[in-house]
């Protein structure tokens, strides 16, 4: 993860395990949820369980702008159960329960998702580094909130989903060239300060 902090202005980002394994959900179960709406239809499991696009937005949201891991679940999320969806109660869950096997799953997958973050090992590493994230993100500090948060996930398309006001999901395919990256950066701050 990059983390840039200047004066009191900051920007993190990198891979989220979390956020990665809502994209996965999607693209194992098949339901299309825009910007996430470029891969196949897959099982179909978790739309016959109740989950829709709405649910999973919402449930998205949450755990996006959540500041810290789905490993520490009933002292992080607001409802004490990251794997209760809006509108489902506690209790007979089915869905979470599947919700919370598909994490066991996920979780050996998740390290070979996260080669599209750039780390010291990346070809260029260094040009990942420069320019100055915080100068190229500049025009943008007084409309965004500190901290601004970018998630990356990998995805089947190079896609941004926004979450005002400071909370950007880039998903990538591949790991993007520096500039591409940078730019990805960017465009999602522009587009957060204008949904303000």
């Amino acid at each position: 993860m990059q983390r840039v902090v200047s004066s009191s202005w900051t920007v993190r980002v990198g891979f989220n395990m979390d956020v990665d394994f809502c994209v996965w959900l999607l693209e194992w179960d098949g339901l299309r949820v825009p910007p996430f709406d470029c891969h196949p239809y897959g099982t179909g499991e978790l739309r016959g369980m109740g989950m829709t696009a709405e649910s999973w937005n919402a449930w998205f949201r949450a755990i996006a702008e959540l500041p810290g891991f789905l490993s520490d679940p009933y002292t992080l999320y607001p409802a004490g159960d990251p794997m209760l969806f809006p509108g489902q109660h506690p209790g007979n869950n089915p869905l979470g329960r599947r919700l919370r096997e598909l994490w066991e799953s996920y979780g050996p997958l998740s390290n070979k998702r996260r080669h599209i973050e750039p780390t010291p090992l990346s070809p260029n590493w260094k040009h990942y580094l420069k320019p100055n994230l915080y100068q190229v993100l500049k025009p943008y500090h007084e409309a965004i909130p500190a901290p601004f948060v970018v998630h990356i996930v990998r995805y089947a398309a190079q896609v941004d989903a926004l979450v005002p006001p400071s909370t950007a999901v880039l998903g990538f395919n591949d790991l993007p060239g520096p500039d591409a990256y940078h730019l990805a950066i960017a465009r999602a701050a522009a587009s957060l300060t204008e949904a303000c």
